[in-house]
């Protein structure tokens, strides 16, 4: 897939959806973002330090202990948590498809 400016502001958007996702239950969230980079078939050569450099980030920010403090709070009384594992599920089963099917193309084409 060719990085154009939509697809870039759609991956950026995605990964912020990660990371406000993932901080409000205290993590970084850097398997949410390699599977929003899988999705847009980025390489794999990049996508390790891609992932790992706002992984850092939200994870010394202030902001993550906050969002994590609201999100146990919301979590324990208001979010339903099966609905958010099986909706994270779905995200990381079709990123895991998607590069399983690449791999498969990838090994077909030799």
């Amino acid at each position: 897939m060719e990085l154009t400016a939509g697809v870039i502001i759609a991956l950026a958007a995605m990964i912020f959806v990660v990371a406000l996702l993932y901080s409000t239950v205290g993590h970084a969230g850097a398997s949410g973002y390699l599977a929003a980079m899988a999705l847009f078939s980025i390489a794999p050569m990049v996508m390790k330090p891609t992932a790992l450099v706002p992984r850092e980030i939200i994870y010394f920010a202030p902001a993550a202990i906050i969002g994590g403090w609201i999100g146990t709070l919301l979590g324990t009384r208001v979010l339903p948590i099966a609905g958010i594992r099986r909706w994270l599920s779905v995200v990381l089963v079709l990123a895991g498809g998607k590069l399983l099917w690449e791999a498969i193309a990838l090994l077909l084409h030799r």
